[in-house]
C-alpha cells in the first residue's frame, strides 16, 4: 500500500496518486463514529439535505466506491500539494497531526506566516483548539469541507457531486502561488463567490458528459447560489434589512430555479461554469460536442439575480 499519508490510519488508508507536478493525491475510508452517525445525520437535515434537496440520503453513508469514482475523475489532474480525502469520516488527532507536520512532510498547505516558519509552527500550535472545533463542527453536521490548513477534504454526503464540488475547490487552490492569501480572504464577500465559481468549474471539468453535468448543476447551483446571491444582498442592502439566513435561503431557491430551467440562459448557448453545452442527446459512452468557454462571473451574478 506503499508509506502512509500523515495523520491515516493504516485500517483507513486506500490508496495514493502520484502527480508529475511532485504532488499527490491520497485517500482513506472509514464509517465515523456514533457522534456522526446519530447528531450528525440529525443536522444534516437543515444544514444540507433539506436546502439542497437531498433527503433520500439524510440517513446514508457514502460508500467505499466513491473513493474509487473520485480517484478516477482526478488521478490525471496536475497537484503540487499533498491532498487527503476522508471518505466517511474526520478525524480529531489525524487533523491535528497533519496541522502541525511540517511544509516538507505535505506541501501545498496555506500557512499562517510566509516569511517566517517560526511564526507559522506557533500559530499552528496556538491553533490547535480552533483545528479541534472545526473538526467537531465537521461530524456534527456530517459537512463536505475542505480546510486548506491541513490539506484535507472530508466528504460526508453520498452523492458524488458532493465530493466533486470539494475536490474542485481543492484544486482551485493547489492551482494557486498564494493558497494563503485566498484562504485569509474566503471568507470576504466576492471573493468567496469567485471562489465558489472556480471550485464548481473545476469539477464540471471532470465530469464525462453533458447528462452528467445537467444532474450536476441541480447541486451545483443551488449551493453557489446561496454564496453569490448573500454576496450581493451583503454588498447593498444593509444587515438590518435582510438577514444573512434570508439571502442564503434566497439564493439557494434562485440556484434551484436556474439549473431546472435550461431556457434561462446567459447568452444564445446553455452554458454554466464556464462551459458550453451542446443541447444533443448523450449517447452511451460518447460525449456529446461542447466547447470549453470562460464564463465571466459577472453573468453567473446576472442570471442567478433574475432568478431570485
Amino acid at each position: 500500500m506503499g508509506e502512509l499519508p500523515i495523520g491515516v490510519a493504516k485500517h483507513e488508508y486506500r490508496h495514493s496518486n502520484k502527480s508529475k507536478e511532485g504532488g499527490s493525491l491520497a485517500f482513506a475510508y472509514s464509517k465515523d463514529g456514533w457522534l456522526a452517525n446519530t447528531v450528525g445525520h440529525l443536522l444534516a437535515i437543515p444544514v444540507t439535505h433539506l436546502p439542497l434537496l437531498t433527503l433520500k440520503d439524510v440517513f446514508r453513508n457514502p460508500s467505499e466506491e466513491l473513493v474509487q469514482k473520485l480517484s478516477n475523475r482526478w488521478k490525471d489532474v496536475s497537484r503540487k500539494g499533498d491532498m487527503l480525502v476522508r471518505v466517511g469520516h474526520a478525524s480529531f488527532i489525524g487533523d491535528i497531526k497533519r496541522m502541525l507536520a511540517t511544509d516538507q512532510e505535505i506541501k501545498g498547505r496555506a500557512i499562517f506566516s510566509t516569511t517566517a516558519r517560526v511564526i507559522d509552527r506557533v500559530a499552528r500550535y496556538l491553533s490547535i483548539p480552533i483545528q479541534l472545533l472545526r473538526t467537531l463542527a465537521v461530524k456534527m453536521t456530517r459537512s463536505n469541507y475542505y480546510d486548506p490548513i491541513t490539506n484535507t477534504l472530508n466528504l460526508y454526503h453520498p452523492n458524488e457531486i458532493f465530493g466533486m464540488r470539494e475536490m474542485g475547490r481543492a484544486h482551485f487552490y493547489d492551482a494557486k502561488k498564494n493558497p494563503t492569501g485566498w484562504f485569509f480572504f474566503s471568507e470576504t464577500p466576492i471573493v468567496r463567490s469567485v471562489a465558489e465559481f472556480n471550485a464548481n468549474k473545476n469539477a464540471i471539468r471532470q465530469i464525462t458528459n453533458d447528462t452528467e453535468r445537467k444532474k450536476a448543476l441541480k447541486i451545483l447551483e443551488p449551493r453557489f447560489g446561496q454564496y453569490v446571491v448573500n454576496d450581493i444582498f451583503g454588498l447593498f442592502i444593509p444587515r438590518n434589512i435582510i438577514s444573512e439566513s434570508t439571502a442564503k435561503f434566497a439564493g439557494t431557491v434562485a440556484g434551484h430555479i436556474t439549473s431546472r430551467l435550461p431556457q434561462l440562459r446567459f447568452s444564445k448557448q446553455h452554458e454554466r461554469f464556464g462551459y458550453v453545452f451542446s443541447g444533443a442527446p448523450t449517447k452511451a459512452g460518447k460525449e456529446p460536442t461542447h466547447v470549453k468557454k470562460a464564463l465571466g462571473l459577472h453573468q453567473v451574478y446576472a442570471s442567478t439575480a433574475r432568478a431570485a
